[in-house]
């Protein structure tokens, strides 16, 4: 018999819902997982239970990509469909895993309620889930819950496809219930047809569920069909009718409602097509051609099949007998051999095991000439040796004047390459060039007096840490160089080195370093000025007007924007301002100092009938630790006698016996910084601090005295080695000779 049930739209009662959750709890499952970009949870809930039971839902998002992902996190309710579900938006870092716990009671405010999850990504996520009993009191250790892997929205059956699920038990030597739950994932309506068989595929009973829009249902198996005793029985989902697709999912828990048990759970996955996960075995495509795919010999070539293998080979005779050597005399201009091809093929193709794929030799002209008339390159070639020393092409030259390997490109305009150079090897080289004797390993020279115009361009299409050019200092003595820039142009803004990242989006760099040096002097990227007038570094955001200038004209830093940071720490901290009637001259006032965060406010008042309320702004308020007011006033106008009454958060209350004006200051200290210790473990004067700034060379003198008087300095200004030996230091002197 064959019974049709459609969910109805309102809440469903607690208890079965508190059922429903009671039978996906305490299970220890493990499963394969897939990533995807609209992946559905099939389970979740936020509700409390009988006995005492407490359930959560913890979801795990994995982004494995190397761009931030934002996810969608849309919430199907239980028993009723979801043509417009309550959703959050979440990002996760590229490589980041987000761990959302109580996702259902604290990212969505819901309690008592099951549902699925649909999360919809810009980027292929890896989503898990685990639905866990804690009860109130109990460590989450001490939990016991079912885990569900995340299901790619693509894996749910459609129309006229079927999926299974196993382990329905429910004999007196087992005493299971078993749960099935079915969710649309296509915002459609499906009709799906669920039927029960025994262990040898007998169906034994049919219902039919009519599912909407993205609608989550959970039943019991047993309560859902016509009562039964069965054991090692199976459960088949068919999608009958409608546009919607639906997964199916199952949980098989110890214990039934007559016969108590441990209550250990076991979530199910459906059985997923074959197709899904790869197929069978074999060519299931050629060239992006499928089903019967007929293979033609061309022009020269035959085709002779044997068993499981194709043989193709050459028909045609004739050429040259290898190996072959040869020579002749050819006048200017000629060539004595030329090869030519029509089409997308190469002229010439030559490969070779260990020595030269291909030589030739000249005395007056050039050996090898390559000539192209489309978008490709006239000599090209590739090193495809996955290991080992391997080179695309290499030329040599022993004459004083000479070029290993000369490339030009004629073409007025385009994209065209004088000499290009590929590899496919981790550790091989497009094109390399090497300098023993104090030349120069590639040199790249533009004579264009046309804007945007290179020596040398790198370009690179890879991911993560590529790079268009490269340049790397394996010197581990003298003072090397990965990538060193000059310019001769006495132009304002020319530059050695430039960086450019023209994109709009993203988090890139026009020019980054980077160090693993442990050295105190040690930078990613180090700039100089040789001249006092000069910087060492300039900054300058176009869009905002703002520029930093580092090491230029005796300040450190200089700059026309704010300058933010966790903590600023100097020697004494001041600000300037131009002084309003002498040019010649700038007012500068110190910076007052404590031993605590201190933060006042300040004002006037009068007494009225001896009284009166200082309010605390919100502001300060929200900032000041309770318990650390401190209030100062001071009569104005005639004598008075005040004292303060009360003070805190809830305001400062005067008293006096004489109704006079005051003025008065209230004082706090820094909530977050209410355990500042003024007195520290030195990191700021210690020999390999002070000279990764060279800041002995500029410190003020009674600074230096200080140091040279608790030992950190000698008498005439260098590194104390006793001090250094007792506190563990290392000079600096010593590192370099480390290094």
């Amino acid at each position: 018999m064959t019974h049709t049930q459609r969910a109805q739209p309102r809440r469903p009662s607690l208890a079965p819902a508190l059922f429903t959750l009671a039978a996906l709890s305490f299970a220890t499952s493990a499963r394969a997982g897939f990533s995807g970009t609209d992946v559905v949870v099939p389970a979740v809930a936020r509700a409390q239970g009988a006995g005492g039971s407490n359930f959560f839902s913890t979801v795990w998002v994995t982004n494995l990509g190397s761009l931030t992902a934002t996810v969608e996190i849309q919430l199907l309710l239980q028993g009723q469909a979801n043509p417009s579900p309550a959703a959050r938006t979440v990002t996760v870092a590229p490589g980041a895993t987000r761990r959302i716990d109580n996702i259902v009671g604290d990212l969505f405010s819901i309690n008592n309620r099951g549902a699925a999850l649909r999360l919809v990504s810009d980027r292929e996520v890896f989503v898990s889930s685990r639905t866990y009993d804690q009860p109130p009191g109990t460590a989450l250790k001490d939990s016991k819950g079912t885990f569900f892997n995340g299901i790619p929205a693509s894996f749910a059956i459609a129309s006229g496809e079927t999926a299974s699920l196993q382990g329905v038990t429910n004999g007196p030597d087992e005493n299971f219930r078993y749960n099935f739950g079915l969710v649309e994932t296509t915002g459609r309506d499906a009709t799906v047809r669920v039927t029960l068989r025994d262990e040898s595929g007998n169906a034994l009973q049919v219902r039919d569920y009519e599912l909407g829009p993205y609608q989550a249902l959970q039943v019991n198996a047993f309560a859902g069909f016509s009562p039964v005793s069965l054991t090692n029985g199976r459960l088949d989902a068919a999608v009958l009718s409608g546009s919607g697709r639906a997964l199916f999912f199952g949980s098989q828990v110890a214990g039934t409602n007559a016969v108590a048990g441990s209550n250990d759970a076991s979530g199910i996955e459906m059985s997923f097509k074959s197709s899904l996960l790869g197929g069978a075995a074999g060519v299931m495509t050629l060239n992006g051609l499928s089903g019967n795919v007929v293979l033609a010999a061309g022009s020269g070539l035959s085709v002779t099949p044997s068993g499981n293998t194709l043989t193709i080979a050459s028909t045609q005779t004739g050429g040259l007998t290898l190996p072959y050597a040869g020579s002749g005399s050819v006048t200017s201009g000629g060539s004595l051999l030329r090869v030519s091809a029509i089409g997308d093929g190469s002229a010439i193709a030559a490969e070779g095991s260990t020595g030269p794929a291909l030589a030739a030799s000249t005395s007056l002209g050039v050996a090898i000439v390559g000539t192209t008339l489309g978008n490709t390159a006239g000599i090209d070639g590739q090193s495809v040796a996955t290991t080992g020393f391997s080179i695309g092409v290499r030329g040599e030259s022993r004459s004083t004047n000479g070029i290993g390997v000369q490339g030009r490109s004629s073409a007025p305009d385009g994209p065209a390459v004088g000499v290009a150079g590929d590899t496919i090897s981790q550790s091989g080289r497009g094109i390399q060039g090497t300098a023993t004797n104090g030349g120069v390993g590639v040199y790249g020279l533009s004579s264009s007096l046309n804007t945007s115009n290179y020596g040398v361009h790198g370009v690179t299409r890879g991911n993560e840490m590529s790079a268009g050019v490269f340049g790397e200092s394996t010197s581990s003595t003298s003072m090397g160089f990965g990538v060193r820039g000059r310019t001769a142009s006495s132009s304002n803004f020319a530059a050695g080195v430039i960086g450019e990242f023209p994109s709009t989006f993203g988090a890139g760099y026009g020019v980054r370093g980077e160090t693993a040096s442990s050295h105190a002097s040690t930078a990613g990227v180090f700039g100089a000025a040789t001249r006092s007038t000069g910087s060492g570094g300039l900054f300058f955001n176009q869009s905002d007007n703002i520029s930093v200038s580092l090491a230029s004209k005796g300040l450190g830093i200089t700059t026309n924007g704010e300058v933010s940071c966790s903590k600023l720490t100097a020697t004494v901290k001041a600000f300037i301002q131009p002084h309003p009637t002498d040019a010649g001259r700038e007012i500068e006032y110190l910076a007052v100092e404590a031993p605590r965060a201190e933060i006042y406010f300040r004002g006037s008042a009068r007494l009225v009938g001896g009284h009166a309320s200082i309010p605390i702004p919100e502001h300060f308020r929200l900032v000041a630790r309770e318990g650390s007011y401190m209030t100062t006033v001071t009569p104005v106008g005639a004598p008075g006698s005040l004292y303060i009454e009360q003070e805190g958060s809830a305001g400062v209350v005067v008293r006096g016996k004489d109704d006079v004006a005051f003025h008065y200051v209230v004082y706090a200290e820094r909530e977050l910084f209410k355990d500042h210790e003024p007195i520290k473990v030195n990191t700021h004067f210690t020999p390999e601090s002070m000279d990764r700034l060279q800041s002995v060379k500029t410190m003020d003198d009674a600074i230096k005295a200080l140091l040279i008087e608790n030992g950190v300095l000698n008498a005439d200004g260098t590194y104390n080695e006793a001090t250094a030996r007792r506190l563990g230091w290392v000079l600096p002197e010593a590192r370099r000779q480390g290094d």
